[in-house]
């Protein structure tokens, strides 16, 4: 939920996969059964922007570059990776 005025408001939520891909399908107002096409990788990180008057914006989703790259995508099937 946008802050009141001019107030800044940041929270940061730890969890896995779906909870994450259910926000983000909510953010961009996708039908429910959306979410279940997405998947994030372990410890990827993802931000959403809640500003007043505008619909939310994602601004990463699935970030893993703080992460070494033999820890990143790891869970995921082997293929190329962007």
């Amino acid at each position: 939920m946008a802050p009141d005025g001019e107030e800044d408001l940041h929270e940061v939520l730890i969890t896995h996969t779906s909870p994450i891909a259910w926000l983000i399908r909510d953010a961009l107002g996708a039908p429910p059964a959306r979410w279940l096409g997405l998947s994030s990788a372990n410890a990827a990180l993802t931000v959403i922007e809640y500003r007043p008057g505008i619909p939310p914006s994602i601004r990463m989703y699935n970030d893993m570059s703080h992460l070494r790259p033999d820890l990143r995508w790891t869970g995921f099937p082997a293929g190329p990776r962007v």
